[in-house]
C-alpha cells in the first residue's frame, strides 16, 4: 500500500471518529417589507431537531422604520413538532407539518415559522412565515408552502484544509507514478 493511500485512510479514519461538534446555520429570511437576519447554533444533530439541539442563536429584525435584536440569552426558542430540520449544510422548515419554532422576546420582536397542522401559532395564521414586532405596526405574516431553507452552513477551515491535503496527495502521486509528467 502506498504512503499517499495509507495518509488518505488515516484522514478519513480521523474525520469519521470525530464527535459530532456545533454547526453554526446563517441566513436571510425575507417577509414582506421586513427580513430577519438568523444566526442558529445547533449541538451538530441532524434530522427533526427539538428545544435541547438549539444552543444558541441570533435574529435581527428589520423593518423599514424599526430594528430590534432577539437572541437566546433573552429567551431560549420555542420549538414543537416535526417542522425543524437540520443536515450537514441546510436548516429546512416544513410549512405542511405541525411544527411551531419561534425565536422571541417579548417586547421587543419575534421570528416565527407556522406549519399547517401546528397547534401554536405567532399571529393566529398557518402555515405562515412572521417577522413580528412588538407594539404598533410594523408587523409582517406571508403565508408559505412545501419546505424552505431557512439558513445554511459554511464548510468549517479544517474541512477545506483535508480537501486541499487530498488534492496535493493525490497530485503528488499521480507525479510519482509518472501520470503527470512536468513540461
Amino acid at each position: 500500500m502506498t504512503i499517499v493511500l495509507r495518509l488518505t485512510m488515516a484522514a478519513l479514519v480521523a474525520t469519521l471518529a470525530m464527535p459530532a461538534a456545533a454547526l453554526v446555520y446563517t441566513g436571510t429570511r425575507t417577509v414582506g417589507v421586513n427580513t430577519a437576519t438568523i444566526s442558529i447554533t445547533t449541538d451538530g444533530s441532524f434530522g427533526v431537531l427539538t428545544e435541547a439541539n438549539i444552543t444558541d442563536f441570533f435574529v435581527t429584525l428589520t423593518s423599514p422604520s424599526r430594528t430590534t435584536s432577539v437572541a437566546y440569552a433573552d429567551q431560549a426558542p420555542q420549538l414543537s413538532g416535526g417542522g425543524l430540520s437540520a443536515s450537514d449544510r441546510h436548516l429546512t422548515f416544513d410549512f405542511a407539518s405541525d411544527g411551531f419554532f419561534a425565536m422571541l422576546f417579548f417586547g421587543r420582536g419575534a421570528y416565527c415559522l407556522d406549519g399547517a397542522a401546528s397547534a401554536v401559532t405567532c399571529l393566529g395564521q398557518a402555515p405562515s412565515e412572521t417577522v413580528l414586532f412588538f407594539g404598533p405596526g410594523g408587523n409582517v405574516t406571508a403565508p408559505r408552502t412545501g419546505t424552505a431553507i431557512i439558513a445554511s452552513t459554511a464548510p468549517e477551515p479544517a474541512s477545506w484544509a483535508l480537501l486541499i491535503t487530498g488534492f496535493g496527495l493525490v497530485g503528488a502521486a499521480m507525479r510519482r507514478s509518472g501520470l503527470l509528467q512536468p513540461r
